[in-house]
């Protein structure tokens, strides 16, 4: 197993619980398929390791990895997958969570499985998958939320929804999604509303002669 060994002196780190940042120096060591903080301190000593190198991040500031709750990716399509999750990665996000496309979506277990046999390879970051509520997201027939558990779905949504979702059908989703302890994200808006635009309703959707979209439809 190859092992690099890096010491980041002068950093900032970012204590959100306390509500401050400190200096200090981080010790940690890349490994073939992974990473690990070994020390955190102050004046960290660079001890005889081969390979060792120290670095002076001169006061830039570290804090724990971002998580993304609304992610889109184009599903099963592996090139798209892995540049989405090299750009979630690079801009310091540590676990994503896949939201479903108007394009494709994860609503059964194959699509799910081969989403995250594409999200592996890409090798990038942690990453949870949410399904719609319909097949496809017609807003006809409801998803086997239970069947999608099992191949990995953590939540459910109704933001690829094609239509606003009937009372009758949101409700089922619902009592579905609590009986499989599943998190259920809504989209907060109607759709009827805003599809009627294309930017937010203001001056400048005014300018460009487009009806914009209403801060009602939320």
């Amino acid at each position: 197993m190859t092992e690099k060994h890096t010491i980041l002196k002068n950093v900032r780190l970012i204590d959100a619980a306390a509500g401050r940042t400190d200096a200090c120096d981080i010790h940690f060591v890349r490994r073939d398929k992974s990473s690990e903080i070994l020390r955190i301190g102050r004046n960290l000593r660079a001890e005889e390791i081969d390979g060792l190198s120290v670095v002076n991040v001169h006061g830039a500031q570290a804090c724990p990895p971002f998580t993304d709750l609304r992610c889109a990716a184009p599903d099963g399509e592996r090139e798209l997958m892995k540049t989405v999750l090299f750009a979630a990665n690079a801009g310091g996000y540590g676990t994503v969570l896949l939201h479903p496309t108007s394009t494709a979506s994860a609503d059964s277990k194959s699509a799910l499985l081969e989403q995250k046999k594409a999200a592996l390879a890409a090798n990038e970051c942690e990453v949870c998958a949410a399904v719609p509520v319909t097949k496809g997201g017609k807003g006809q027939r409801l998803c086997d939320f239970s069947e999608l558990k099992k191949a990995g779905a953590v939540a459910v949504t109704d933001e690829c929804e094609e239509n606003d979702c009937s009372s009758g059908k949101l409700l089922d989703c619902l009592e579905a999604v609590e009986r499989e302890n599943l998190l259920f994200l809504a989209s907060c808006r109607r759709k009827s509303i805003d599809a009627r635009g294309s930017v937010n309703k203001g001056k400048m959707s005014a300018y460009f002669g487009d009806r914009g979209i209403d801060s009602t439809s939320e």
